[in-house]
C-alpha cells in the first residue's frame, strides 16, 4: 500500500466511523416519552380530585381503573385526546390508599398514580 492509498483508506474509515457514531448517538437520544398519569397525593374524603396524563396514543381508548384499599371501585373507558392527554375525575369513598391504573386495549398497565384519602376537617 503506497502513501496515498493509505491516506484514502484512513479518510474513508474516519468518515464511516463518524457516520456510525452519529447514527448511534441519534438513536440513543431519540427516545419516546412514556405515558404518565398523576394527581394529588393527598385527597379528602367526599371531595373530587382530577388526575391527568399525557403521552398516550391519540384517539385510542384506555381503561382507567380505580382501587380503594386494594379493592376495585370503578372502571371507566376514556378516549385519548388528539394531543395524547387524558383527564379523569375521581371522588373517593374510602379512607386510605387510592390507586388509579391506566390500561391499553391489550390489557397492559401503561401508567398509574397513587394517593392517600383522608377525612375532611
Amino acid at each position: 500500500m503506497n502513501y496515498f492509498s493509505h491516506i484514502r483508506f484512513t479518510q474513508n474509515t474516519s468518515r464511516l466511523l463518524g457516520i456510525f457514531l452519529l447514527a448511534l448517538s441519534s438513536s440513543v437520544f431519540a427516545q419516546v416519552d412514556e405515558p404518565w398519569f398523576s394527581g394529588p397525593s393527598i385527597l379528602t374524603l367526599g371531595n373530587s380530585a382530577t388526575f391527568n396524563g399525557a403521552n398516550f396514543t391519540p384517539g385510542t381508548v384506555v381503561r382507567v381503573q380505580t382501587e380503594e384499599q386494594g379493592v376495585a371501585a370503578n372502571v371507566i373507558y376514556v378516549t385519548v385526546n388528539e394531543d395524547g392527554t387524558i383527564s379523569y375525575e375521581v371522588a373517593p369513598s374510602l379512607e386510605g390508599r387510592l390507586t388509579l391504573s391506566v390500561f391499553d386495549s391489550s390489557d397492559n398497565k401503561i401508567a398509574s398514580a397513587n394517593g392517600t384519602v383522608v377525612k375532611g376537617e
